[in-house]
Protein backbone atom coordinates (compact mmCIF):
# COMPACT_ATOMS: atom_id res chain seq x y z
CA UNK A 1 0.00 0.00 0.00
CA UNK A 2 1.74 3.51 -0.92
CA UNK A 3 1.60 6.68 1.06
CA UNK A 4 -1.49 8.44 -1.27
CA UNK A 5 -3.61 4.93 -0.24
CA UNK A 6 -2.41 5.27 3.21
CA UNK A 7 -3.45 9.09 3.65
CA UNK A 8 -6.37 8.16 1.71
CA UNK A 9 -7.90 5.43 4.01
CA UNK A 10 -6.77 7.22 7.47
CA UNK A 11 -9.03 10.62 6.06
CA UNK A 12 -11.81 8.02 5.17
CA UNK A 13 -11.52 6.55 9.00
CA UNK A 14 -11.18 10.06 10.33
CA UNK A 15 -14.39 11.12 8.60
CA UNK A 16 -16.30 7.93 9.37
CA UNK A 17 -15.45 8.41 13.36
CA UNK A 18 -16.18 12.17 12.94
CA UNK A 19 -19.92 11.27 11.51
CA UNK A 20 -20.58 9.18 14.26
CA UNK A 21 -19.47 11.33 17.34
CA UNK A 22 -20.20 14.65 15.76
CA UNK A 23 -22.95 16.40 14.40
CA UNK A 24 -21.78 19.01 11.51
CA UNK A 25 -25.09 19.49 9.02
CA UNK A 26 -26.18 22.49 9.99
CA UNK A 27 -24.89 25.48 7.70
CA UNK A 28 -24.56 29.31 8.82
CA UNK A 29 -27.59 29.85 6.71
CA UNK A 30 -29.96 27.57 8.64
CA UNK A 31 -28.92 29.83 11.68
CA UNK A 32 -29.28 32.84 10.03
CA UNK A 33 -32.82 31.92 8.63
CA UNK A 34 -34.07 30.90 12.13
CA UNK A 35 -32.55 33.76 13.55
CA UNK A 36 -34.61 36.16 10.96
CA UNK A 37 -37.70 34.25 11.27
CA UNK A 38 -37.45 34.39 15.42
CA UNK A 39 -36.46 38.51 14.91
CA UNK A 40 -39.65 38.98 12.73
CA UNK A 41 -41.91 36.69 14.87
CA UNK A 42 -40.90 38.39 17.55
CA UNK A 43 -41.94 42.08 16.14
CA UNK A 44 -44.90 40.89 14.56
CA UNK A 45 -46.03 39.85 18.50
CA UNK A 46 -45.26 43.63 19.20
CA UNK A 47 -47.79 44.77 16.24
CA UNK A 48 -50.32 42.35 17.25
CA UNK A 49 -50.23 43.14 20.95
CA UNK A 50 -49.48 46.83 20.68
CA UNK A 51 -47.90 48.53 23.64
CA UNK A 52 -51.11 48.74 25.60
CA UNK A 53 -51.50 44.82 26.10
CA UNK A 54 -48.05 43.94 26.60
CA UNK A 55 -48.01 46.43 29.57
CA UNK A 56 -51.29 44.78 31.10
CA UNK A 57 -51.94 40.94 29.64
CA UNK A 58 -54.92 41.23 31.17
CA UNK A 59 -56.62 42.76 28.18
CA UNK A 60 -55.03 40.03 25.96
CA UNK A 61 -58.31 38.15 24.61
CA UNK A 62 -59.08 35.17 22.85
CA UNK A 63 -58.54 36.43 19.14
CA UNK A 64 -55.07 38.17 19.86
CA UNK A 65 -54.13 34.42 21.79
CA UNK A 66 -55.61 32.69 18.32
CA UNK A 67 -53.48 35.43 16.29
CA UNK A 68 -49.92 34.55 18.08
CA UNK A 69 -51.15 30.53 18.35
CA UNK A 70 -51.21 31.39 14.09
CA UNK A 71 -47.94 33.50 13.82
CA UNK A 72 -45.84 31.36 15.70
CA UNK A 73 -46.85 27.99 13.81
CA UNK A 74 -46.30 29.52 10.63
CA UNK A 75 -42.81 30.55 12.28
CA UNK A 76 -42.03 27.41 13.17
CA UNK A 77 -43.14 25.42 9.95
CA UNK A 78 -41.30 27.90 7.63
CA UNK A 79 -38.19 27.85 9.66
CA UNK A 80 -38.10 24.07 10.69
CA UNK A 81 -38.56 23.40 6.40
CA UNK A 82 -36.06 26.34 5.31
CA UNK A 83 -33.65 24.93 7.55
CA UNK A 84 -34.32 21.14 6.57
CA UNK A 85 -33.84 22.16 2.81
CA UNK A 86 -30.38 23.69 4.13
CA UNK A 87 -29.36 20.64 5.97
CA UNK A 88 -29.63 18.39 3.11
CA UNK A 89 -27.85 20.72 0.42
CA UNK A 90 -24.83 21.16 3.26
CA UNK A 91 -25.51 17.60 3.85
CA UNK A 92 -24.74 16.51 -0.23
CA UNK A 93 -21.91 19.10 -0.37
CA UNK A 94 -19.84 17.39 2.48
CA UNK A 95 -20.93 14.07 0.83
CA UNK A 96 -22.80 13.22 3.84
CA UNK A 97 -26.34 11.74 5.19
CA UNK A 98 -28.72 14.54 6.08
CA UNK A 99 -30.39 12.16 8.68
CA UNK A 100 -27.36 10.18 9.73
CA UNK A 101 -28.42 7.80 13.10
CA UNK A 102 -26.55 10.55 15.24
CA UNK A 103 -29.18 13.16 14.04
CA UNK A 104 -31.93 11.05 14.63
CA UNK A 105 -30.55 9.82 18.07
CA UNK A 106 -30.08 14.13 19.20
CA UNK A 107 -33.64 14.76 18.02
CA UNK A 108 -35.31 11.85 19.75
CA UNK A 109 -33.22 12.60 22.98
CA UNK A 110 -35.02 16.09 22.48
CA UNK A 111 -38.66 14.81 22.30
CA UNK A 112 -39.75 15.27 26.33
CA UNK A 113 -38.35 18.91 26.44
CA UNK A 114 -40.20 19.58 23.30
CA UNK A 115 -43.88 17.76 24.70
CA UNK A 116 -42.73 19.67 28.26
CA UNK A 117 -42.30 22.82 26.09
CA UNK A 118 -45.70 21.95 24.03
CA UNK A 119 -47.70 21.30 27.29
CA UNK A 120 -46.73 24.43 28.83
CA UNK A 121 -47.27 26.90 26.27
CA UNK A 122 -50.85 25.12 26.02
CA UNK A 123 -51.72 25.95 29.90
CA UNK A 124 -49.92 29.27 29.81
CA UNK A 125 -52.12 30.29 27.07
CA UNK A 126 -55.51 29.02 28.68
CA UNK A 127 -54.71 30.73 32.01
CA UNK A 128 -53.97 33.55 30.60
CA UNK A 129 -50.03 33.84 31.76
CA UNK A 130 -48.84 34.44 28.03
CA UNK A 131 -46.16 36.57 29.16
CA UNK A 132 -44.44 33.66 30.94
CA UNK A 133 -44.41 32.05 27.47
CA UNK A 134 -41.30 33.37 25.97
CA UNK A 135 -39.34 32.12 29.20
CA UNK A 136 -40.62 28.43 28.74
CA UNK A 137 -39.49 28.71 25.15
CA UNK A 138 -35.85 30.31 25.78
CA UNK A 139 -35.86 27.92 28.96
CA UNK A 140 -36.84 24.79 26.76
CA UNK A 141 -34.52 25.84 24.20
CA UNK A 142 -31.65 26.61 26.38
CA UNK A 143 -31.55 23.47 27.92
CA UNK A 144 -31.67 21.13 23.96
CA UNK A 145 -29.48 23.35 22.53
CA UNK A 146 -26.65 22.80 25.46
CA UNK A 147 -27.43 18.78 25.13
CA UNK A 148 -26.68 19.30 21.60
CA UNK A 149 -23.13 20.51 22.27
CA UNK A 150 -22.20 16.60 23.55
CA UNK A 151 -22.82 16.19 19.93
CA UNK A 152 -21.55 19.19 18.01
CA UNK A 153 -18.99 21.44 19.96
CA UNK A 154 -18.61 24.48 22.92
CA UNK A 155 -20.52 26.88 20.32
CA UNK A 156 -23.45 24.98 21.30
CA UNK A 157 -22.42 25.34 24.47
CA UNK A 158 -22.29 28.65 24.59
CA UNK A 159 -25.18 29.36 22.74
CA UNK A 160 -27.47 27.11 25.03
CA UNK A 161 -26.03 29.14 28.35
CA UNK A 162 -27.29 32.64 26.29
CA UNK A 163 -30.48 30.65 25.99
CA UNK A 164 -30.95 29.82 29.41
CA UNK A 165 -29.83 33.22 30.45
CA UNK A 166 -32.34 35.14 28.41
CA UNK A 167 -34.86 32.94 29.59
CA UNK A 168 -33.95 33.50 33.44
CA UNK A 169 -34.69 37.10 32.71
CA UNK A 170 -37.85 36.87 30.90
CA UNK A 171 -39.36 34.69 33.92
CA UNK A 172 -38.93 37.93 36.14
CA UNK A 173 -39.16 40.94 34.37
CA UNK A 174 -42.40 42.28 32.56
CA UNK A 175 -44.15 41.01 29.50
CA UNK A 176 -42.49 43.83 27.38
CA UNK A 177 -39.06 42.72 28.61
CA UNK A 178 -39.77 39.34 28.05
CA UNK A 179 -40.88 40.04 24.41
CA UNK A 180 -37.42 41.54 24.09
CA UNK A 181 -35.87 38.53 25.31
CA UNK A 182 -37.66 35.96 22.86
CA UNK A 183 -36.42 38.34 19.85
CA UNK A 184 -33.00 38.73 21.21
CA UNK A 185 -32.76 34.73 21.51
CA UNK A 186 -34.37 33.53 18.79
CA UNK A 187 -33.77 36.20 16.40
CA UNK A 188 -30.25 37.81 17.80
CA UNK A 189 -28.51 35.09 19.60
CA UNK A 190 -29.15 32.70 16.25
CA UNK A 191 -28.17 35.39 13.53
CA UNK A 192 -24.75 35.74 15.55
CA UNK A 193 -23.90 32.25 15.90
CA UNK A 194 -24.93 32.33 12.03
CA UNK A 195 -22.58 35.05 11.10
CA UNK A 196 -19.62 33.22 13.32
CA UNK A 197 -20.13 29.62 11.12
CA UNK A 198 -20.05 32.10 7.77
CA UNK A 199 -16.67 33.82 9.17
CA UNK A 200 -15.19 30.77 10.87
CA UNK A 201 -15.75 27.97 8.27
CA UNK A 202 -14.03 25.58 10.51
CA UNK A 203 -17.32 25.67 13.01
CA UNK A 204 -19.58 24.65 10.23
Amino acid sequence: MGYKELERDLKFIKKTMEASTRYKNVPASGYLVAGIMGAAGAVLTWFILGAEKLADFAKVDNVDVKNLATLWAVVLVVTLGCVKILIKLNAKKLGLSSWSSLGVRMILAQVPVIIAAGVLTIALGFSRDCHLIPAVWLLCYGVMTFSFSYYTGIDHAIQGIAFLILGAVAAFTPPIVALIMLGAGFGGVHIIFGIYRLLRPAAK
